[in-house]
């Protein structure tokens, strides 16, 4: 999506600019962290994160490092255990589509993410990966354009909506 460390997605410029990631896992000023699909202990000098981080919340298919030390794990799923879409590094949209049944418990990340929210009386009102898409589409500048059926039976952005995105 052109999300960097000191960008926001489409690579548009953040109000404030926030920590890098090496300080984030290793700064003793992180009192709680939630971490999705990485492992940063793996990138930490020591074993552990610093005494200073009071709550951890990590939301991984895999029981990581970073997850064993957890006050929470929440189990996601691989993208074969889901429907939605990717973006590669050359900004290629493609659909993902389900192809096996998750185990009990696991969710797609956007679920979590949405039951999460909705705890926090934010009022997601997303019902599948298309919602998501389309505002990210509405938002991004590099999916205008974009629609759910548009990236088409192959799970590609259609040649008609690459000429009319350029």
């Amino acid at each position: 999506m052109g999300l960097l460390p000191d960008a926001l997605p489409g690579y548009q410029a953040p109000a404030q600019v926030g920590l890098a990631y090496a300080d984030i896992v290793s700064s003793p000023q992180i009192k709680a962290l939630y971490v999705m699909g990485a492992n940063p202990v793996r990138h930490l000098a020591g074993p552990e994160f610093p005494s200073s981080l009071e709550f951890l919340v990590v939301q991984d298919l895999l029981l990581t490092e970073t997850a064993q030390q957890a006050d929470v794990v929440l189990p996601a799923v691989s993208f074969a255990e889901k429907d939605g879409s990717m973006t590669n590094v050359d900004h290629h949209v493609q659909a993902i589509r389900r192809a096996l049944r998750p185990l009990p418990g696991a969710k797609a990340d956007w679920e979590i993410l949405v039951a999460l929210a909705n705890a926090m009386d934010a009022q997601w009102s997303y019902a599948d990966p298309r919602d998501i898409l389309l505002e990210i589409a509405a938002d991004n500048p590099f999916y205008a354009g974009l629609t759910w059926e548009g990236l088409g039976k192959q799970g590609v952005r259609t040649q008609e909506q690459e000429v009319a995105r350029a």
